[in-house]
């Protein structure tokens, strides 16, 4: 679950890590989907350039087990629920090797795992 609340400068993110033999390193991502922005000078001046899958803040959880994992991310200044997703990986303490990953959209609001 990301739960995003305006008033708050703060991402909530709850992850249910199941089926993890041993440990694993957390890395999470407040990524907003799609941006753009003007482009005032030089010879592209005029136009818009579009960027897609932006990453806006990072996390890191250190080492965690098997069950839930919640941990929170800085907010970023305008940046809506809406358009806003979290993307986790879970990797192997030793080697660095992805074992998992995830992704989940923003809301306002949502059970927990």
């Amino acid at each position: 679950m990301v739960e995003m609340d305006g008033s708050e400068a703060a991402v909530e993110v709850v992850f249910r890590v199941e089926e993890l033999v041993g440990t694993g390193l957390m890395e999470v991502f407040l990524v907003q989907r799609a941006a753009e922005n003007a482009v005032p000078r030089g010879e592209t001046r005029s136009r818009r350039l579009r960027h897609v899958q932006v990453v806006r803040a990072t996390a890191e959880t250190g080492v965690v087990g098997p069950g839930v994992v919640r941990l929170r991310l800085p907010g970023v200044d305008g940046l809506a629920a809406e358009g806003t997703g979290v993307v986790a990986v879970l990797r192997d303490p030793g080697s660095g090797a992805v074992v998992a990953a995830t992704s989940s959209e923003a809301t306002t609001g949502g059970t927990r795992p």
